[in-house]
């Protein structure tokens, strides 16, 4: 075997190892965008106080109140949602977020029962319930009775 060859043989293992190398890193960017759930479990929420933020009003319902902010929760709790093409409405659309034992967990949802949900910095998606159940007008209830008792 040449010299050249000795060289030639040399370059293909380095690049072989480089690519080996950079393959595990390069992947999950690859993959990254086809990783879209269709559907979507929300576990149970454990909370001690809930912040509601409703479309582009500058008023937000805040509650200390263990009991109402648990039976907020309790609405989030154990859905099931499944990925739409539905377009969620920002007028519409509660910020809800709690904060618990488990640390803060929010959601997104406007009148309509969609879901908008962060999969990532870069990316949205929107679902719909397909189990359990989600009443919008009673989490907006609490949202409006603290609004107007704010007002009084």
């Amino acid at each position: 075997m040449t010299a050249g060859q000795k060289r030639a043989i040399a370059i293909c293992c380095a690049a072989g190892m480089i690519v080996l190398l950079i393959l595990p890193l390069v992947l999950p960017l690859i993959e990254r965008g086809s990783q879209v759930p269709e559907r979507l479990t929300t576990g149970e929420i454990k909370a001690g106080a809930v912040h509601i933020f409703y479309g582009v009003r500058s008023y937000a319902f805040v509650s200390e109140d263990a009991a109402l902010a648990q039976s907020l929760a309790d609405q989030f709790s154990g859905l099931t949602l499944s990925k739409t093409d539905a377009d969620f409405d920002f007028t519409s659309a509660m910020m809800v977020s709690f904060s618990g034992p488990d640390g803060q967990k929010g959601f997104w949802v406007d009148q309509n029962g969609v879901f908008s949900v962060s999969l990532r910095d870069d990316l949205s998606q929107c679902y719909v319930v397909s189990g359990g159940a989600f009443d919008y007008a009673a989490v907006y209830a609490v949202y409006e009775t603290g609004r107007t008792a704010e007002l009084d």
